[in-house]
C-alpha cells in the first residue's frame, strides 16, 4: 500500500547535526520502502520546515511503525503529522529515485471541499490531461485517499519548476483548483532524496 506523510517541524527548529545522522543513518535500511523523501523549505531554501515521505508499506499499521521509530520523531522534532494513502499515480518503484535536491524542486498539496467527490469524478481527464502534458516536469504525484481508499482526500505532488511564480501558477492552473473543488493549496519549495540520500 503506498502512503504519503507530512511531518511540520516546529518554529523554531529542534533539528540537529546528531539526529540528522541518525535520521539518515534510520533511513538507509527502508530501501525496500521508499520511493522519495525529503524536506519541506522556508523560501530561500536555506531552513527546513518539514519532511515528506512517499513509500510503500504493507498497511496502516507498518507506516505507523516507521514514523514512531523514526529518529527525528522520537525525539520530538515534529509539530504534527499528515498520514494518507496515496495513488503512486507514475508507478514508482521503492528504491529506484535517487533523488535531487536544489531550488528548482516545490511539494504542491491540494486539500479538497467537502462533498467534491461527483465533480472531481467529471473533471479527472482534464486533470489528468494537464499533468500527463507536464510530465517531464513532475518528480512524483499522485492522489490522497482515506485508509479504505474511498474517500477523495486532495492530491500531492513534487514538480520541478523555476522559480516560485511558475510553481504558483502551476498549482492555480490545475483543473482542480481551476474550478474550484480545493478549499486549501499548499506550496513550498522542497528537496527530494532517495532512501540512501544520494
Amino acid at each position: 500500500m503506498f502512503f504519503h506523510i507530512r511531518l511540520h517541524d516546529f518554529p523554531v527548529s529542534r533539528r540537529t547535526a546528531e539526529l540528522r545522522n541518525q535520521h539518515r543513518a534510520y533511513l538507509g535500511g527502508f530501501a525496500g520502502n521508499l520511493i522519495g523523501r525529503g524536506a519541506v523549505q522556508s523560501e530561500d531554501g536555506s531552513t527546513p520546515r518539514g519532511s515528506i515521505f512517499f513509500g510503500d508499506w504493507a498497511d496502516r499499521a507498518a507506516v505507523e511503525k516507521f514514523m514512531a521509530e523514526e529518529p527525528f520523531n522520537r525525539n520530538g522534532v515534529y509539530m504534527s503529522a499528515e498520514i494518507v494513502r496515496w495513488s503512486n499515480v507514475l508507478e514508482l518503484k521503492p528504491g529506484t529515485y535517487t533523488g535531487r535536491e536544489g531550488p528548482d524542486l516545490f511539494y504542491i498539496r491540494g486539500y479538497p471541499k467537502p462533498g467534491m467527490d461527483a465533480k472531481r469524478e467529471s473533471l479527472l481527464k482534464e486533470h489528468g490531461d494537464y499533468l500527463a502534458a507536464a510530465e517531464p516536469k513532475i518528480v512524483v504525484r499522485g492522489g490522497c485517499f482515506s485508509d479504505d481508499g474511498k474517500q477523495w482526500q486532495g492530491s500531492v505532488m513534487v514538480v520541478r519548476l523555476p522559480d516560485r511564480a511558475a510553481a504558483d501558477r502551476f498549482a492555480a492552473e490545475e483543473p482542480f483548483c481551476r474550478n474550484g473543488l480545493l478549499a486549501r493549496v499548499v506550496v513550498e519549495r522542497c528537496g527530494l532524496a532517495g532512501p540512501e540520500h544520494k
